[in-house]
């Protein structure tokens, strides 16, 4: 069917996680955060496309998460240090 309608190949997951989207890295959360979050990661990712980083922070602020603010240089700040994962919140 794909083919019929003219798709190319359905990505894997992991393809879909090495995409480099472009942006730079916002927010980095800890494995704690993630796992609070699981369910509800897109609210987090709407407030973020929004409101951007800010909104992102006051959303994770409000249910008290932790998370560290990404140095300006697109590196992880020194206040991050060992957080487990990072994802990227990207400003469009």
């Amino acid at each position: 069917m794909r083919e019929w309608a003219g798709v190319g190949r359905e990505e894997s997951d992991e393809e879909i996680v090495e995409t480099d989207m472009g942006g730079e890295d916002q927010l980095a959360l800890p494995a704690e955060t993630w796992e609070a979050i699981r369910d509800d990661v897109a609210d987090l990712l709407d407030a973020a496309e929004i409101g951007g980083v800010e909104a992102a922070e006051k959303w994770l602020q409000s249910r008290g998460l932790k998370y560290s603010r990404c140095s300006s240089e697109g590196g992880l700040s020194a206040r991050t240090a060992g957080r487990t994962r990072v994802e990227r919140i990207d400003r469009r």
